[in-house]
């Protein structure tokens, strides 16, 4: 029943659009109105169709598929809401790529800028305490020994280099 009703209403919708009247006087003078001319007056109605646009020129050219391409991709007129709608979304959804792009490059060096300072760190402790502990699986504390400690520091020194570029 609604549906009814509401195709009831579109279908009086389309039938009320404004006409134009050209009237002219028995004097010669026009006027131009949306009421229907006096009795005296000779009256026309106008149509008021908005021009159409004029198809795009078809490039001749003698690579064939090239230029049909090319027409493809030129533009035919002005463009539809539906158009201007699909390139907004690109635009946005583009928009939105190069921020969480940004965001990302911005978390890695972060990151980055985090793990080399703790790299840093762990190579001035040690080179500055010659004493270094350790905890192995049994949980029990255990210190290195000079080759260990040497590896440990060759280790340190490759973590600075890996991160501090």
């Amino acid at each position: 029943m609604r549906v009814l009703l509401i195709a009831g209403l579109l279908l009086a919708a389309t039938g009320t659009q404004a006409q134009v009247y050209k009237c002219v006087s028995p004097g010669g003078q026009t006027v131009y109105s949306q009421s229907p001319c006096p009795k005296n007056a000779r009256s026309t109605t106008l149509e008021r169709n908005a021009p159409r646009a004029a198809p795009a020129p078809q490039a001749k050219s003698d690579k064939g598929d090239a230029a049909k391409g090319e027409a493809a991709k030129a533009p035919a007129g002005p463009k539809s809401t539906a158009d201007l709608e699909q390139d907004f979304r690109k635009r946005q959804q583009t928009k939105q790529e190069e921020t969480e792009k940004l965001a990302k490059e911005q978390t890695q060096q972060r990151d980055r800028e985090e793990n080399c300072k703790n790299a840093r760190l762990q190579v001035v402790n040690l080179e500055s305490n010659p004493r270094q502990m350790r905890v192995n699986e049994a949980g029990e504390r255990y210190f290195l020994d000079d080759d260990q400690l040497a590896a440990a520091k060759t280790q340190a020194q490759r973590a600075v280099e890996s991160w501090c570029k």
